[in-house]
């Protein structure tokens, strides 16, 4: 299996996810420090009650521990790929698309939710 050189490259929301001979989708990124991070994920067995794919990261300067909950179980494909790049994204850059708790207080009125449940 040869790896794709164009995949390994400073994560800018143009890495591209590549596809392996064992059907795991692999992420090849360099963080702000120069240091390598591989990220990947995997079908999980049919039998599997936690979800159909697994997130996991290779990346000895993220320091992760019990607290980041590893291997992440993901029930759709598209949904694992969304929060993996969020969650790299935010590791290394410490940017995300999702306002904080504090801007989502300040937009809905010091509400939490906008949504009315009739029970």
């Amino acid at each position: 299996m040869t790896v794709d050189v164009a995949a390994i490259k400073s994560f800018n929301g143009h890495a591209r996810w590549v596809l392996d001979a064992h059907r795991c989708l692999n992420l090849w990124l360099i963080d702000l420090d120069g240091r390598p991070v591989h990220a990947w994920i995997a079908p999980r067995n049919h039998y599997c009650d936690r979800g159909h794919w697994e997130f996991k990261v290779d990346a000895p300067g993220f320091y992760l521990d019990h607290s980041d909950s590893f291997p992440r179980y993901f029930m759709d494909l598209e949904t694992a790929i969304r929060e993996a790049e969020g969650f790299l994204r935010w590791r290394i850059y410490k940017h995300t698309d999702t306002p904080s708790f504090a801007q989502m207080l300040a937009s809905h009125d010091g509400r939490l939710s906008t949504v009315q449940c009739d029970g």
